[in-house]
């Protein structure tokens, strides 16, 4: 009964309102009218914004941009080490010191050998005075050189009869023997050498 009663007051509470509204405007003569806009009023507040929504998924990725200009162009490197010949790998030089027991150069040693006679055939004369040196490489040669000797210094042009001979060239060593008849006991002549694999 108290529920009954409860909505009968309402209805006539309304109809009260609506009679009122209909006095005080026409827009709200129709039942129900009053209610009606006053709550379509209420929902034109806007509330606060609701929280951002979880991320999309990825797009599809994009086409390739355009290659960019060239940069500048780099400094200019160091400079490489001296090549050698084509089918050239390895050579050996260097001048000898008349008269020196022991000598040294780049990449070689070398001493008077003096196990070997100190004579050596000249034709059909006497044998005559000659030295002769051992040249030994620091670093050995693949194979056999190409070696070549040659007198230093003024001795070539002194007007003696000097003699210089490469007596024998392997791959660790090059042996050369010099000599000259009018100049006894001073065999040993200067001489340079190069030999090339």
């Amino acid at each position: 009964m108290r529920k009954m009663g409860l909505v009968i007051a309402a209805i006539l509470l309304v109809a009260s309102a609506s009679a009122h509204a209909a006095g005080q405007d026409k827009e709200y003569g129709q039942p129900f009218q009053f209610l009606k806009s006053l709550i379509d009023k209420i929902t034109l507040i806007p509330g606060p914004p609701g929280p951002p929504g979880p991320a999309g998924p990825q797009g599809p990725e994009g086409p390739q941009g355009p290659a960019g200009p060239q940069g500048p162009a780099g400094p200019m490197g160091p400079q490489g080490p001296a090549g050698i010949a084509d089918g050239i790998q390895k050579v050996v030089y260097g001048t000898v010191p008349a008269n020196v027991t022991e000598f040294s150069g780049r990449g070689y040693t070398g001493y008077i050998d003096t196990s070997v006679p100190p004579s050596c055939a000249y034709g059909t004369e006497e044998p005559i005075p000659c030295t002769f040196y051992r040249i030994t490489f620091n670093q050995p040669f693949d194979d056999t050189p190409v070696c070549t000797a040659t007198l230093y210094g003024g001795a070539s042009f002194a007007g003696q009869s000097v003699s210089i001979v490469i007596t024998g060239t392997n791959a660790n060593s090059l042996g050369v023997e010099t000599g000259t008849i009018n100049r006894e006991g001073l065999s040993a002549l200067s001489f340079s050498f190069i030999c090339v694999q």
